[in-house]
């Protein structure tokens, strides 16, 4: 083999072996790029996950805080739903004694003054 062949030869080896090594150089900046990228990933997955648990706790919270106040509400309404049916009966039971006054007052004339004072009072 003659030395010109030799050194061509030669040179396109250390070409290639150097194309070869810009790549794996490119390779191994990409793995890195990937590396960090995986660990600003996997530290934003944690953040996420810390922030999620404290408003998960924060919210399980206010529902305890808040169940009184349901439990509260809660008796409030049916309260004020068995004093709108007491007031509603009071209503009806006045309705009758002034239909029956009315026909009293038709009937006789008159009405008896004690017994409408009783009733109305």
């Amino acid at each position: 083999m003659s030395l010109g062949i030799w050194r061509r030869a030669s040179a396109e080896g250390v070409a290639a072996g150097r194309e070869a090594h810009e790549a794996l150089l490119r390779q191994v900046e990409l793995l890195n790029l990937l590396r960090e990228s995986n660990a600003a990933v996997r530290e934003e997955r944690e953040r996420c996950a810390a922030g999620e648990a404290a408003a998960r706790a924060a919210l399980e919270q206010l529902r305890a805080s808040t169940a009184p106040l349901e439990q509260q509400l809660a008796a409030a309404r049916a309260a004020a739903e068995a004093a709108e049916e007491s007031r509603a009966a009071a209503r009806a039971e006045a309705s009758r004694w002034e239909l029956r006054r009315a026909q009293q007052q038709q009937l006789y004339g008159s009405v008896d003054l004690a017994v409408y004072g009783r009733v109305k009072a």
